[in-house]
């Protein structure tokens, strides 16, 4: 089972230095090989995340990626990486579950990962609230990814701007330029119906 939808869907748009680059999403059973975004460059930041309908399995992430969620065993699975020159054209992921939905994008700006936040997760709720992140440095990118099963789509968190969505299982991920170090606040999201095994992660990139 493999329904793809392509990227990049945004405009790419500088926001004080950031620019998303593209996003590509895709459904898939336990095992997902999703797109790079197109025009993604060395020196990028890629960051995935995935979905699983199964919270027992630990992700399997590509060569080369950080996990954001240290081998957690959960439903959401979050990493980045810098691109390199030779950057391959897809990226391959698996876990135990039987259905997953990924999201790939490109962001160009930051230069390394800053900071995580911790992982929540409800297994039936009208919203999901994602908990604050201390920023490290001075014009952080925060990034916020949220995630539930079923066929929804997430309202944009205050203050931030989307990077991109799926749905069936639902995806999504925001971007915003902090101002600050410290925390960063929570985020919340509503689904466009009441969600069920809903997670959520935010993180920080460093600016260049």
């Amino acid at each position: 089972m493999n329904f793809g939808r392509m990227g990049p869907f945004l405009t790419a748009t500088p926001i004080n230095g950031l620019t998303v680059v593209g996003f590509n999403t895709l459904s898939a059973n336990s095992v997902g090989t999703i797109n790079k975004p197109t025009g993604t460059q060395a020196g990028d930041i890629v960051v995935i995340m995935s979905w699983a309908n199964d919270s027992t399995g630990v992700w399997s992430i590509p060569s080369g990626f950080t996990d954001l969620q240290a081998g957690v065993g959960t439903n959401l699975g979050v990493a980045m990486k810098v691109a390199g020159g030779s950057e391959p054209s897809t990226y391959t992921l698996s876990n135990a579950g039987t259905y997953c939905g990924l999201l790939c994008a490109t962001f160009r700006g930051p230069t390394a990962f800053d900071a995580v936040g911790t992982y929540t997760f409800s297994s039936a709720a009208s919203s999901i609230t994602a908990p604050a992140v201390t920023a490290v440095a001075p014009g952080s990118f925060l990034i916020g990814c949220f995630a539930a099963g079923g066929n929804v789509n997430f309202s944009t968190p205050s203050g931030m701007t989307a990077v991109g969505r799926s749905t069936d299982p639902a995806a999504g991920m925001f971007y915003q330029q902090l101002t600050a170090t410290g925390s960063t606040g929570t985020r919340t999201t509503t689904p466009s119906a009441s969600g069920y095994d809903m997670g959520a992660l935010m993180f920080t990139l460093k600016p260049a």
